[in-house]
């Protein structure tokens, strides 16, 4: 698509950018910013301009990739990700309204849409009625798309703000932990009848250490829920305090149990549910394994944004990081695409 398409190719093209930068293979961000000032400049005459569905396609590929980068990248400028992220999701919908059919090569950019909405714990798009199975590409079983949904829903009339999220735990009444507590049971439900299965194009294909890497990924997506709902009740409960306790382990004893090495593999997508066991944690141990398990990804996969998550639990911990934070170049040039 990106050999088509000049904004998407700048967009490509800011991603490897950013990985260089994160790896210490460039030294400043001008290329990142560069590339993407120019695919986002692009991308804003598409979007104007748009008549055919053919075009907010390649829209909506662009803006995953500048969303994508902006997640990767070692400093977050101006939480640009966001912004490209509602802007997929109204780009999807105003293809939803042309009556435009995905084919089999463009379903990928929905998937592509779900796993970073996981990231954000956002709105995520439902498959339709298919089959469960694990997606390869977002890392977690389709069921859990729905759950997400409905938290997010719930989250909405409780009168939740995105500014509550898991840094504040914000909680509300008895009435709101009851419907969240209804969540829970589902999820809990969900683990005990997980099966091990994956796109029919795809299964064929995947090893059987990799379905097992996926089978434990798909478990610690399972928990990360668990402990983004618990984070919305009564964390005075005891029996809640071992739950949450609970959910922290099974994260670091799945991943801590995956091949995670230096080529693609499910590890890449093991960043969120560590993240939400980081902001979790209470015992050393665990914290100490969380932060182990954190340098591990970042040294195989090089992405920035695994030091960024680092350096905030430390500092959610109380605990100073051992680097200096460089100064951030601030950008806003998503701000301003028509989406």
């Amino acid at each position: 698509m990106a050999m088509g398409s000049q904004q998407l190719m700048a967009a490509m093209l800011c991603v490897a950018s950013s990985h260089r930068l994160s790896v210490g293979l460039e030294q400043t961000e001008v290329n990142v910013f560069k590339l993407h000032a120019v695919s986002a400049r692009l991308l804003q005459g598409a979007i104007c301009c748009a008549t055919r569905p053919e075009v907010l396609v390649m829209a909506l590929a662009t803006s995953l990739v500048l969303c994508l980068s902006n997640i990767v990248s070692s400093s977050s400028h101006s939480q640009e990700w966001g912004v490209h992220l509602k802007g997929t999701s109204a780009l999807i919908k105003r293809l939803d309204e042309s009556r435009y059919k995905f084919e089999k090569s463009t379903r990928v950019l929905l998937r592509f849409y779900t796993s970073l909405t996981a990231i954000a714990a956002s709105r995520v798009q439902s498959d339709g009625g298919m089959q469960d199975y694990i997606d390869d590409l977002a890392g977690f079983s389709t069921s859990l798309k729905p759950i997400i949904d409905a938290m997010q829903t719930l989250d909405r009339s409780h009168g939740r703000t995105e500014a509550g999220s898991t840094d504040t735990h914000s909680h509300h009444g008895p009435s709101a932990t009851e419907s969240y507590l209804d969540l829970v049971t589902k999820v809990n439900a969900m683990i005990q009848l997980r099966t091990l299965q994956f796109r029919p194009e795809i299964t064929d294909s995947l090893s059987d250490a990799t379905k097992l890497d996926f089978w434990l990924l798909d478990e610690a997506y399972h928990h990360m829920v668990l402990l983004q709902l618990y984070n919305r009740m009564d964390c005075a409960d005891i029996s809640l305090q071992y739950s949450i306790g609970f959910s922290v382990k099974r994260i670091i004893s799945c991943i801590g149990s995956m091949e995670i090495v230096a080529r693609p593999c499910p590890g890449v997508a093991t960043l969120p549910p560590l993240f939400e066991a980081g902001c979790s944690a209470i015992a050393a141990e665990d914290r100490t394994e969380i932060a182990r398990l954190l340098e591990h990804i970042r040294t195989c996969f090089g992405m920035g944004n695994v030091a960024c998550t680092t350096e905030f639990l430390w500092n959610r911990w109380g605990i100073p990081a051992n680097h200096n934070r460089t100064q951030e170049r601030k950008t806003v040039t998503a701000a301003f695409l028509p989406y």
